[in-house]
């Protein structure tokens, strides 16, 4: 069954093709034409120059449709224009790329050096707090050393002060340890 009905619809496609005169193909082409169909418009034209290859009108519309149009020409033109467009964007935006690169490598080296100067001046900062250390541990030493100095005795002092001692123990020697002393001294009661 289904080969009865192909069989039928390519006769009745062929019967068609026949039954149309080249006015038919020219009007249907010119048609889609007109209306921006182009390819189908091509199709039917050229259709029609296979079945009528001698008709005028057919021959002047495929001449017609060989040539460019003024808007497949300013379609071209404006594409190539677009397309020129495009790689200009395409070339400004590599190079606000690039630019950005650099930018981020420029801020990248910034970054870089305002570390290392920051751990520089960190550096020197704790360099001086060392060296403050340092020197007030000195000005500790040398105000021991001028303390120790302070106490430290010529021999010449330390004999004086020895014989100032003696002086004062012969002195204690003579006093009774638990007698009262007398107020007055000249009387002495021996009894």
């Amino acid at each position: 069954m289904w080969r009865i009905l192909l069989i039928l619809s390519l006769l009745s496609t062929t019967v068609r093709a026949i039954d149309q005169s080249a006015d038919d193909y020219f009007h249907s082409g010119v048609q889609d034409y007109i209306f921006g169909d182009k390819k189908k418009a091509a199709t039917e034209i050229y259709t029609g120059l296979r079945v009528y290859p001698t008709d005028a009108k057919l021959l002047g519309a495929a001449k017609l449709l060989q040539k460019k149009d003024p808007e497949d020409q300013d379609k071209s033109q404006s594409n190539k224009q677009d397309q020129q467009q495009k790689q200009d964007q395409q070339k400004q935006q590599q190079q606000q790329q690039q630019g950005q690169k650099s930018e981020q490598q420029k801020k990248d080296e910034q970054k870089a050096r305002q570390e290392q100067a920051k751990k520089d001046q960190e550096k020197k900062e704790q360099e001086a707090e060392a060296n403050r250390d340092e020197q007030k541990d000195k000005k500790d030493e040398n105000a021991e050393q001028a303390a120790a100095a302070e106490q430290r005795m010529s021999p010449e002092e330390a004999r004086k002060l020895l014989e100032a001692m003696k002086d004062d123990a012969k002195v204690l020697l003579f006093s009774p340890t638990n007698k009262p002393i007398n107020s007055q001294r000249g009387k002495f009661k021996d009894w």
